[in-house]
């Protein structure tokens, strides 16, 4: 595109871009802390490295770290030349997404799959904008169109089950959850079979899935809050307790950290200890 070499639309640092290929393949697995670490590392040693910025702010929304997803996304907004055409493209629907505008964003995204009907990459990124506003039909027919494209595209077997989780139709649920499994395996897929079984009420389920993807990736923290989530709808108040902690202790997150305060308010209000709920709610509120 415009007669350009590789470094000028990527980088010619060969360690940034060691760390962004292994920023990719943990994103591509849902490795959100990897992820974030190696594109992270990727931009840092080559502060131009436009994409490497796009996909940390990428992982930053993931992370629900709206802000810091935005400055990358400016960062890399101001270095456009080091993009080709259809990663600008990208920025500006993410962009889009963290403004709250799903309807300019599924604007920028209907350009890459009109460019691009044969890649599922870019269904399956139209699904999803669809799927971050809750609406499961939309969602459900691009991710359709994605596996027509490839029956064995793992992230999408993913995001079709929370949908039709969400719909309440939890045997096509949990279908596509263990086909997530089958093809990728990794911790993150117990998790999202185990979110299927929370919807479904099968909370003992759901825990034993946490408990395999815990031991797959004892680091991958999300497991223990989810692991809390279906102890506490089991009334099992001690355990959560201890695995909210465990999050909070291996988290590299500050905002996940207080978040954990929100979930032992909870606890403590089931327990019928509104002080000490109050005052888990009060470290939250300062932060």
């Amino acid at each position: 595109e415009g007669g350009r070499t590789f470094p000028q639309v990527a980088t010619g640092n060969l360690d940034a871009l060691e760390h962004f290929i292994k920023g990719e393949e943990a994103w591509g697995k849902l490795d959100s802390d990897t992820a974030y670490y190696e594109y992270r590392t990727a931009s840092e040693n080559d502060p131009d490295f436009s994409l490497a910025l796009l996909r940390l702010a990428d992982v930053q929304v993931f992370m629900e770290n709206w802000e810091d997803a935005r400055i990358k996304l400016e960062l890399a907004l101001a270095k456009k030349d080091r993009l080709i055409g259809y990663d600008l493209i990208r920025l500006m629907a993410l962009m889009a997404r963290i403004d709250s505008k799903p309807a300019e964003e599924r604007e920028q995204l209907r350009e890459l799959i009109e460019a691009f009907p044969f890649k599922k990459e870019y269904l399956y990124e139209y699904a999803e904008s669809y799927f971050h506003v809750g609406d499961a039909e939309e969602a459900i027919k691009y991710y359709s169109k994605a596996l027509e494209l490839d029956p064995n595209y793992a992230l999408a077997h993913n995001h079709i089950g929370y949908a039709y989780a969400w719909m309440g139709d939890h045997v096509l649920a949990e279908m596509h959850f263990k086909q997530y499994i089958e093809l990728d395996n990794p911790a993150n897929s117990y998790d999202s079979l185990a979110s299927g079984y929370m919807a479904a009420g099968k909370y003992a389920e759901a825990v034993d899935a946490l408990e395999k993807g815990i031991t797959l990736d004892p680091e991958l923290d999300y497991l223990y809050r989810n692991l809390a989530c279906n102890e506490m709808l089991q009334g099992a108040l001690a355990e959560a307790q201890k695995n909210l902690e465990k999050q909070r202790d291996i988290t590299r997150l500050e905002n996940t950290r207080m978040n954990v305060h929100v979930y032992l308010a909870a606890i403590e209000l089931m327990r019928g200890n509104l002080d000490r709920a109050s005052k888990e709610l009060d470290r939250a509120r300062e932060f």
